[in-house]
Order: C-alpha cells, then sequence, then structure tokens
C-alpha cells in the first residue's frame, strides 16, 4: 500500500513493493541487533539425564533467543544470515569429532529455501540412532512456506524426525516478534524455548544391553576324607534341616556313643564326625548358590559406547544381479551409509556402519568365513575414522583365501585430501596384482565438488552415483574363477575292432 492508501501499479510499483519487504527483513533495527558475530553458548542446566545435551543449529532468530534457549537444557550456535550449507558443515566436523549429541535442532529456513532432500540427507548424515528436530520458519519471504510443508512431511515421513511447528505457534501473537515478522522479541523468545524444551521427551534413550544368563549346571560336592562323601552330601543336600539339627544338638550336648552317653573326641571320633558334618553342610549350602543363575551384565567398552553414537549396522541385500554366483560384499562406513541403495542397485550385498575401523571390517569378513557366505570379491571401503595399514590388509587376503578377490576403495580426508591409508593401499596393490583389484577414489574425484558434502568426504546424490560406478569397476573380478584341472588324467583304452571293422567297406 502507498501512503495514500492505494496499491502500487505497473513493473514499477511491484519493484517499489518488493524493495520495502526487503527493507524490512534486511533493515529493521531488532534484526540488525540480532544479526551480530558468530554466537556459541552452552547448555546452563543439563536435563537429558547426564546425557550430552541436544544441539540447536540456527541463524538470527535463535540469536535473539540464546540465553532462554541455553536456560532450556540445549546447546545453542547461531549467526546472522546463516545457510543450510554452513549447518551442514557443522553437522559433518561434530559427526568427524564424536560430539553429536543424539538430538540435534534444525533450526534454518530464514535465509533460503530447504527442501525434504535436504531434510533427508541430514537424517542419512546423524543416523538413525539420532533424533532430528525441524524449526519450521516464518516471515515474509516467499520460501518459508515450503519449507514449513517440507518439514511437516518429514516430520510424517520418518520417526525420527520431528518437527517443532514455530510457524503455527506463533502465528497470531504479533507481541512476539519484531516489526519485520521474523525476529524476537523478549515474550517471542521465552516462547521460542518453551517450544524446544518441549522437544526434550523425545530425545532418544539407548536401549538396554542384553544381560546374558549363564546356563544351569549343578556342581557336585567335593569328595570327605574319610570316603563316605556321596551318601553324606546327598542326604545333606534332600534333608538339610535334619544335617543342621544333628551339627546343633552335637556342639549342644557334645558327642555321644551308641548308648547314649557322652564320650571325649579323643575316644569316639566325635570332633572327626562333627567336623565331617559341618564340610557337608557347607559344601551343600555353597553348591545350593551356585545353582542359582548367575547374571553378568556386559562391561561397558568404549566400542560399546561409539557404536551407540554411530548407529547400528545397516546392511542391504543387492537389488539387482550382476554376476552369477554370490553377490559381491562392500564394507565400509559412514560414507557408504549415503550410497547404500545405489550400491545394491549396482549388484552388491552392503554391510555399512558409522564410525566403522578396519578392525571391525576384518570382523564381519571373519564372520563370513565362519559362516561359509564368503562371495567370490569383497571390497573394502574403509579408512576414514583410522587407519589402514599393510597388516591389516595381509590379513583380509588371508581371511579370503587364495581364490578369491580383494577390492579396496581409497579414501579421502576432510577437503578431499590424500591419506596414509590410501598410500598403504596402492603399495599393497602393486604387490599383489593378481588377488587385489584398486579403485583410486581419493584421485578419481578431484574437483568434484559437487560429489561431496562441505566436509569433502561424505556424499551427495551424485556423489552416491559416482560410488556406484566405481564399484562397477569391481565387478569383473567377481566373476567365479575357472576350476584348476586335476594333475593326471587317465587316458581310456582303445576300443577293440568289430567284425565290421574286419570286413571293410566293401562288405
Amino acid at each position: 500500500m502507498s501512503p495514500t492508501g492505494t496499491r502500487p501499479r505497473g513493473p514499477f510499483g511491484a519493484l517499489l513493493l518488493t524493495l520495502v519487504v526487503a527493507s524490512l527483513v534486511l533493515l529493521a533495527p531488532t534484526a540488525q541487533a540480532a544479526c551480530g558475530p558468530h554466537l556459541h553458548r552452552d547448555a546452563a542446566r543439563n536435563l537429558v539425564g547426564g546425557k550430552r545435551p541436544p544441539f540447536v543449529i540456527g541463524d538470527s532468530v535463535l540469536a535473539g533467543a540464546m540465553p532462554q534457549v541455553s536456560r532450556a537444557g540445549f546447546e545453542a550456535d547461531a549467526q546472522c544470515a546463516r545457510q543450510k550449507g554452513t549447518g551442514f558443515a557443522m553437522v559433518a566436523r561434530r559427526l568427524h569429532a564424536g560430539t553429536l549429541p543424539r538430538m540435534v535442532v534444525w533450526a534454518l529456513g530464514t535465509n533460503g529455501p530447504q527442501t525434504f532432500a535436504d531434510v533427508a540427507r541430514l537424517r542419512r548424515m546423524i543416523g538413525p540412532a539420532r533424533v532430528l528436530v525441524v524449526v519450521t520458519p516464518r516471515g515474509p519471504v516467499p520460501w518459508t512456506r515450503g519449507t514449513a510443508a517440507a518439514y511437516r512431511k518429514a516430520a510424517a515421513r520418518w520417526r525420527n524426525v520431528v518437527a517443532a511447528d514455530w510457524a503455527r505457534v506463533s502465528s497470531g501473537r504479533g507481541g512476539w516478534l519484531a516489526p519485520d515478522g521474523i525476529h524476537l522479541q523478549a515474550a517471542g523468545a521465552a516462547g521460542y524455548a518453551r517450544l524446544l524444551r518441549s522437544m526434550l521427551r523425545h530425545y532418544p534413550q539407548p536401549a538396554p544391553p542384553e544381560r546374558p544368563i549363564a546356563p544351569f549346571v549343578p556342581i557336585p560336592a567335593p569328595p570327605d576324607p574319610e570316603g563316605s562323601a556321596a551318601p553324606r552330601a546327598t542326604a545333606s543336600v534332600r534333608r538339610p534341616a535334619a544335617a543342621a539339627r544333628r551339627r546343633r544338638d552335637t556342639a549342644a550336648s557334645g558327642p555321644r556313643d551308641r548308648r547314649g552317653r557322652a564320650s571325649s573326641p579323643a575316644r569316639s571320633g566325635g570332633a572327626r564326625s562333627a567336623d565331617r558334618v559341618r564340610t557337608v553342610d557347607e559344601t551343600t549350602s555353597d553348591a545350593s548358590a551356585d545353582r542359582r543363575p548367575r547374571v553378568v551384565p556386559p562391561p561397558a567398552t568404549s566400542s560399546t559406547l561409539t557404536k551407540v553414537g554411530c548407529g547400528g549396522t545397516q546392511t542391504r541385500p543387492p537389488t539387482r544381479r550382476r554376476v552369477p554366483g554370490r553377490a559381491p560384499l562392500v564394507i565400509g562406513d559412514s560414507v557408504l551409509l549415503g550410497a547404500m541403495p545405489q550400491a545394491a542397485r549396482a549388484g552388491y550385498a552392503v554391510n555399512a556402519h558409522g564410525c566403522r575401523q578396519i578392525g571391525e571390517g576384518l570382523s564381519v569378513i571373519r564372520g563370513h568365513a565362519r559362516a561359509g557366505t564368503l562371495p567370490q570379491l569383497v571390497v573394502i571401503q574403509l579408512g576414514t575414522n583410522g587407519s589402514v595399514g599393510p597388516t591389516h590388509l595381509r590379513r583380509a587376503l588371508s581371511l579370503l583365501g587364495t581364490r578369491r578377490t580383494l577390492g579396496l576403495l581409497t579414501p579421502r580426508a576432510a577437503g578431499g585430501a590424500d591419506t596414509g591409508s590410501g598410500r598403504a593401499m596402492r603399495a599393497f596393490a602393486k604387490r599383489h596384482p593378481d588377488r587385489v583389484r584398486l579403485v583410486d577414489w581419493q584421485r578419481d574425484t578431484r574437483g568434484r565438488a559437487g560429489w561431496f558434502q562441505p566436509d569433502g568426504i561424505h556424499l551427495t546424490p551424485s556423489g552416491a552415483a559416482g560410488l556406484a560406478r566405481a564399484l562397477g569397476r569391481f565387478l569383473p573380478a567377481a566373476q567365479p574363477a575357472p576350476a584348476d584341472p586335476p594333475a593326471w588324467q587317465p587316458i581310456p583304452a582303445p576300443r577293440p575292432p568289430s567284425v565290421h571293422d574286419l570286413r571293410g567297406p566293401d562288405h
């Protein structure tokens, strides 16, 4: 509306209206106050039972509510005009450092559109063991409605995605927002913090570990020194009250002979009998205690804690058969998690786990070897979370045997740099050209920034397709090896001539 109360018309009027809206968003005093430098604040209190507090990634809207959100039990990180690319990089850094909590709050969308694919990508990054809370944005910008709809759709699609609907909660509350309709006043900051705190009920609780119970094994009583242990132990086990009564009577009145007269220990051997009764009774009580099932809780090891924080193992069978026989197997880490459907379509049986190191990968190969399910080709996509050396590779080759092929994908470091694991893989493949195949993923993907997330390691959809094509280069080695001919083959005896052969062709 113009100051005279009429709507501007024509191209100039539309341009003027656009400039007015942009000035409200970018030049409002409250927006300028909120848009300061990079802000970070730890949680003022822990409301999740001693676990790592939830982590909020936001923009200038969150910057206006940092104290309130911190008191609500959240670790908050805000910066004016933050885009989704910066948020993805922050999540990737936290994942690599092992400091990403079990709940991540994504409070972005004011400065650029967010799509359903963005939420799916973020969900793949954090893994199924964490909960993703997406905060719907609001404001007079054209993409907020589409972003909010994408967030609600994702929350309805996946269990570990929850929508904190700020757009609906703040609707009709003019005193909560600044004149630009985006940033927060004091009442709005308190309401924003209350909304986030209500999300704590979705904080994931780790499943209690299984507690194995030892099988019941009866323990026999030890032999008696006098050679009569079996009948005494059996009688004592069946009638513990009688044994206890005999021991009590003996202690009260002393040993007696057959006629009931008191006798000295040296005369009748009563002390020896009392010792024998006491020994059998103590043995019986110990045996009864050992018959109770023992509950041994598993120790809390660092590997167990790592698995809880990095999600469980994900497997997927091949959706297409590319080679005859058993499908090739690819074993990987969080990089492979982002390309599981593509790898399955390439003909692979996929086994991936976030934070996986080479030791766990060798355990997967060992399990298949013991079960007799090793395919002709096994590809290792590891090295992101720890070094892979020649010793590990020799062990993998030993587990596969002499007739199978080992495939190696060189890993990328942060930003796409080379690693010591990649150099070790190249040298190992040169030493074993007949049994090892190498695809140099690190060198082949140089200059392909669109294939990777901001950390330079994890994959975008284009990178996932590229990884599937790289896996396809191993498939010629997945063909079953021809069987070796026997060392000695018997020569058939010549057939004796028949009567027709002796008559000749004229007869």
